[in-house]
């Protein structure tokens, strides 16, 4: 039977994006459900091994999803999650004659080359996301997908439910610190995880661990620091906490086996980002940082990316002047 008829399909629609886009993502699905059954695959890049993770994602595109829903930026295809997606996208679209696909454009990068030109592109300046909701919704029709129309009954289960996640959100941080501790360590976790495989594919010298003096958790490359700071935690409740970003121009001291180092003079803070805990029914916690919400993993990436920048800056050739 040719796949675009198969009728048992897990899902009606798969959505491919790159880290940064999980909102939107999270978004398109949300807003399909409940009438399409929509796969994002943000909780499975944080439960499953990268390698099981990719295999799942890719199978998923190539045969568990009537419909693949691209959101294409210049990077998309350019990471393993999203290179392994578009090989299968791409062998699925073809044997499909490209019905199975959609791509929204998000950046004006151009489009994958193996895409045929008179194929439509959206993008969401010219398309509006009600307009392009209608689209993927009709589309998945096409593909023999049913729309589950909600009832007004459903719609109230859906939001009692949505309110009794929230409320349950609430008490976790209301009621005690042990939700925000696993949270903060499973960032703490996914940092010093990504700053080991940095070091031993590049021979830096990354250090990361308890600041010596200044506290917070600390990470040091090539003369650059970041530090996560705990901000407002109170002893049983973690209702308005939050970490701190901290960035600095200089080399801060990290504890060694449990061990302090002499105090230092706090340095100068250069740049402060904010980092707020967030709960989705997705994904679970997660983390709001630079108006996006990410998973640990995505998020702990993000942090890095600011300390890289600060140590490509530092190394870049100063200009000559007379």
């Amino acid at each position: 039977m040719e796949a675009a008829r198969n009728p048992d399909y897990e899902f009606d629609t798969a959505i491919s994006f790159v880290r940064g886009d999980l909102e939107l993502a999270l978004d398109f699905a949300e807003r399909l459900a409940p009438e399409l059954r929509v796969f994002v695959h943000a909780r499975e890049r944080e439960t499953l091994s990268p390698d099981d993770g990719l295999e799942h994602a890719r199978t998923v595109f190539l045969t568990r999803a009537r419909l693949s829903l691209v959101l294409h930026r210049s990077a998309w295809g350019g990471t393993a999650w999203s290179a392994a997606e578009e090989a299968a996208i791409r062998e699925r679209a073809r044997a499909t004659h490209y019905r199975s696909l959609i791509v929204v454009t998000l950046d004006g990068a151009p489009a994958p080359d193996w895409l045929p030109a008179d194929q439509l592109r959206f993008d969401l300046e010219s398309y509006p996301i009600e307009q392009l909701l209608g689209v993927i919704k009709a589309r998945a029709q096409e593909l023999g997908g049913r729309l589950q129309r909600a009832s007004p009954t459903d719609r109230a289960a859906a939001l009692e439910q949505r309110q009794a996640f929230d409320a349950e959100t609430a008490r976790l941080l209301e009621g005690g610190t042990a939700a925000w501790a696993g949270a903060r360590q499973a960032l703490l976790g996914a940092i010093e995880a990504q700053a080991s495989e940095t070091a031993a594919r590049t021979g830096w010298e990354i250090e990361h661990g308890p600041g010596a003096s200044i506290g917070g958790f600390v990470v040091v490359l090539q003369g650059q620091s970041i530090q996560l700071k705990e901000c407002e935690l109170e002893q049983a409740s973690a209702r308005r906490a939050y970490l701190e970003l901290r960035e600095y121009d200089t080399r801060l001291s990290v504890e060694r086996d449990g061990t302090g180092r002499p105090a230092q003079e706090a340095p100068a803070v250069a740049r402060v980002t904010r980092l707020e805990l967030r709960r989705r029914p997705t994904i679970g916690w997660c983390w709001h940082m630079d108006g996006k919400i990410r998973p640990a993993a995505e998020t702990a990436e993000a942090v890095l990316a600011k300390l890289r920048e600060r140590v490509e800056r530092e190394l870049r050739p100063k200009s000559w002047e007379p």
